[in-house]
């Protein structure tokens, strides 16, 4: 089992495509293409922390979604996510939870300004899209929107490993400009889309 983190595919959101430039022609494709990056990496056996805003549709329509794709979900709730009450899914659904690995600390939460004042670990958000790098090492911020990690769920061990690599002043703005792209996790995601 892994633990994987993303954010915001607002599927059934077709004005996202030109709001956050995105590389598709149309709902159709960014769907499939977004379906197959999931696939690449998640297993039924893997769980999935979730970020916010994977739909913007009803909650059954939300539902199916997450019932369409592989792994086990926890998510955490996102400023599009409104219709989804925890005592109506048939997933957890929290606000913000803290990830340790590799002896790193994450606050992981949806909006970034969300994030307690006194917290001194590194930060996991959404809701930024492409307006914020997917690592920036000085602001100990890991941007796991879709448009910041090539629509592809991150491995919580790799993302730490990519971590270790870095140092004060270094930023990847995707995951391709990142430690990541020199790991085998990374060179089988390619071979598999």
């Amino acid at each position: 089992m892994t633990r994987y983190v993303i954010s915001d595919h607002h599927f059934n959101h077709e004005k996202i495509i030109e709001k956050t430039d995105r590389p598709f022609d149309n709902q159709v494709d960014m769907h499939g293409q977004m379906q197959r990056c999931w696939k690449s990496v998640v297993e039924d056996d893997d769980v999935v922390l979730y970020g916010g805003d994977f739909a913007l549709a009803p909650r059954e329509t939300t539902i199916k979604w997450i019932e369409r794709l592989p792994g086990s979900f926890l998510y955490l709730t996102g400023n599009h996510d409104t219709n989804l009450k925890p005592e109506k899914m048939p997933i957890p659904v929290i606000e913000s939870t803290v990830i340790t690995h590799g002896g790193y600390e994450f606050w992981y939460t949806h909006r970034p300004q969300d994030v307690p004042s006194d917290w001194s670990g590194w930060v996991l958000h959404g809701h930024t899209h492409n307006n914020d790098p997917f690592i920036d090492y000085d602001s100990r911020h890991v941007n796991v929107s879709v448009e910041a990690v090539d629509y592809t769920p991150i491995p919580i061990p790799q993302l730490t490993k990519a971590l270790s690599a870095m140092q004060e002043g270094d930023q990847a703005k995707t995951l391709s400009d990142s430690p990541i792209i020199h790991h085998q996790w990374y060179q089988n995601i390619n071979k598999n889309l």
